[in-house]
């Protein structure tokens, strides 16, 4: 997500513009539409405060305690019961990402849309979406990306923000059941908004990752990513939607079943991604 950075506008014609375009079609053409926007919609400076705030958080400290301390507290709201991030969380301001900015402009649209012109539309806000078949890169779908990279050997970079990393993840056999779910009943939504993780968490540390790759694959341990980027760009807690009655998603797959189903796609088509990422 950091080649924003040094051409925007391509982030924003494609994101962006292009949703606008496809919303076009949709209003002409009196389709429903499903859009996968993205959780970097959020502040990572509000995001990094809360994640810092909880991290200090101590057996005795209630979250009451925790929000009345904060700077933010009208934002208070928006934090769910397992003090996660609900629809309602701050999206005014900047430090989200070039990448980010694009998805909000395209989140908004969509949003507009829905009410100026009555259209069926959903947007659901992700996280991370893993599993096989997905050409993962570098600042792209990291954990297909790890067991790739553990798989050929090759170099790893943390991209995020001082190591603090605890991302959640869905893989994609629970987004095609939620898609399927919301396809059913798309004339009940007019803009919906969901933050979509898990109803449960599933989430994974870097290291977590790490060890599962280094242990499951065959060609043995890698050595620990040394590089890091610098700007806060990535997902530093768990979200999962609000419980919403005919709309609840629960996961089918386990972060062990996930990662052994990528394994499983990776070794069937070694001889393909090796000359694809290792030339």
């Amino acid at each position: 997500m950091v080649s924003g950075y040094t051409n925007p506008l391509f982030d924003i014609t494609n994101n962006s513009l292009g949703v606008v375009r496809v919303l076009e079609f949709a209003r002409q053409h009196r389709c429903p539409l499903i859009f996968f926007s993205s959780n970097r919609v959020y502040l990572v400076d509000r995001l990094l405060e809360f994640a810092e705030a909880r991290g200090r958080s101590t057996p005795g400290v209630g979250r009451g305690r925790l929000e009345k301390s904060s700077p933010w507290n009208r934002e208070c709201a928006a934090l769910t019961r397992c003090t996660c991030v609900s629809e309602e969380f701050a999206t005014d301001g900047g430090q989200r990402s070039i990448y980010g900015l694009s998805k909000l402009i395209a989140d908004a649209a969509c949003q507009e849309y829905a009410h100026a012109f009555d259209m069926p539309i959903v947007v659901n806000r992700f996280g991370v979406i893993a599993g096989s078949g997905q050409f993962a890169k570098l600042d792209q779908g990291w954990v297909v990306w790890w067991a790739i990279a553990h798989y050929f050997k090759l170099p790893l970079k943390y991209i995020g923000w001082n190591g603090k990393q605890v991302r959640d993840i869905l893989f994609l056999e629970d987004v095609c059941t939620l898609v399927e779910l919301q396809m059913k009943q798309m004339e009940r939504f007019r803009g919906d908004i969901f933050n979509l993780a898990e109803a449960r968490p599933i989430r994974c540390r870097y290291k977590k990752a790490r060890a599962y790759c280094n242990k499951s694959s065959a060609t043995g341990p890698l050595s620990p990513p040394k590089t890091r980027f610098a700007k806060p760009i990535c997902d530093l807690f768990y979200r999962q939607p609000q419980s919403r009655e005919g709309h609840k998603l629960e996961p089918s797959v386990t972060i062990d079943e996930g990662f052994e189903g990528i394994l499983a796609w990776i070794r069937a088509n070694e001889t393909t991604l090796r000359q694809r990422y290792c030339g």
